[in-house]
C-alpha cells in the first residue's frame, strides 16, 4: 500500500498571476463602486454616508439616507445596487477567497482544513448581494417605510461584516503563524 502523496506548497508561477488578476478585477469594481457613489451624493446632495457601509445600520439611520437622497438619488443608487455592487461583492468573494487559499497552502500545506476557511468571503459576498437586494426593496417602497424591509437589511449588513471580518482575521492570523515560525527558526 502506498503512502498518500505530499500536499505540496502553491506553485507561484500559477498563484501570483491568478492573485494579480483578481486583483485588478477587485480594484476595478472598487473604482467603478467608488465613483458610482460619488454620483449619488452629487446628483442628491446627501452628506450621509451610505448604510452598506457601515456595520448592520439603524433603521431610523437607513431611513433618513433614504429620505435624504431625493428622487433622483433613490434612482441611481437602487441602479448601483443593481449593476457595480452586484459585480463588486463577486470580485471581492474571489480575491479573498483565493489570497485566503494561497496563504493556507503557502503556510501549512498539509493543514487542508484551513482553506475551508475561504467560504467565508463568498458567504460574505452573498449577504452583500442580499443587502443590496433589500436595498432595492426600501427604496421601492418609498415613502412607505417598511421596518420588516429595515430588519432584514441590518441582518443581511452584519452577517456581511461578520464573514467578511472573520475571513480577514483568518487571512491575517494565518500568515502571522508562518511569519512568526519564519523568524524563529
Amino acid at each position: 500500500m502506498s503512502p498518500l502523496p505530499k500536499t505540496q506548497k502553491p506553485n507561484m508561477k500559477v498563484w501570483l498571476p491568478m492573485l494579480g488578476l483578481c486583483f485588478v478585477l477587485y480594484a476595478f469594481s472598487l473604482y467603478r463602486l467608488v465613483q458610482s457613489g460619488r454620483l449619488v451624493d452629487e446628483v442628491s446632495g446627501n452628506s450621509l454616508q451610505v448604510p452598506d457601509l457601515k456595520l448592520a445600520p439603524q433603521r431610523a439611520y437607513t431611513w433618513a439616507f433614504v429620505q435624504s437622497i431625493g428622487e433622483e438619488g433613490r434612482q441611481l443608487y437602487r441602479n448601483q445596487m443593481e449593476e457595480e455592487d452586484v459585480i463588486y461583492p463577486f470580485t471581492y468573494a474571489l480575491f479573498f477567497g483565493l489570497l485566503l487559499i494561497f496563504v493556507s497552502k503557502w503556510s501549512f500545506p498539509t493543514k487542508k482544513w484551513l482553506m475551508g476557511l475561504a467560504l467565508l468571503f463568498p458567504m460574505a459576498g452573498l449577504f452583500d448581494v442580499l443587502e443590496n437586494q433589500i436595498m432595492t426593496w426600501i427604496i421601492d417602497a418609498y415613502p412607505k417605510e417598511i421596518l420588516d424591509y429595515q430588519n432584514m437589511y441590518r441582518i443581511a449588513s452584519a452577517l456581511k461584516w461578520a464573514s467578511l471580518g472573520a475571513g480577514m482575521l483568518s487571512i491575517a492570523l494565518i500568515a502571522s503563524i508562518k511569519f512568526m515560525k519564519r523568524f524563529r527558526s
